[in-house]
């Protein structure tokens, strides 16, 4: 339980951080959400805690956009409607498709 509690820890620092050069969620859900409201916005793998991404999700987009945090191996079956797939290549938020 100590190693997941320190492990989510630096994860969370990573992301606050902004560590990756392209930015952090809230810069790209705010960028994303100012261009054109999605219904979705599906998370692959963040390097935060679930509740902190939808939570983010919801402050930058409104109620009106549903944040689905998923696995690598659920991308396909979640996309409906106007989706962007968000994934964090080293580190950074960077949007990986868009539907």
């Amino acid at each position: 339980a100590g190693w997941a509690s320190g492990e989510l820890h630096l994860r969370e620092w990573r992301f606050s951080a902004g560590a990756g050069p392209g930015g952090s969620l809230w810069q790209l859900a705010t960028q994303v959400c100012a261009q054109g409201r999605p219904e979705r916005m599906i998370i692959v793998e963040p390097p935060l805690a679930t509740p902190h991404a939808e939570a983010i999700v919801g402050l930058a987009c409104g109620p009106d956009v549903r944040a689905l945090v998923v696995g690598r191996d659920q991308v396909a079956k979640s996309l409906r409607g106007h989706s962007v797939v968000v994934a964090f290549p080293n580190g950074s938020a960077a949007v990986e498709r868009t539907t």
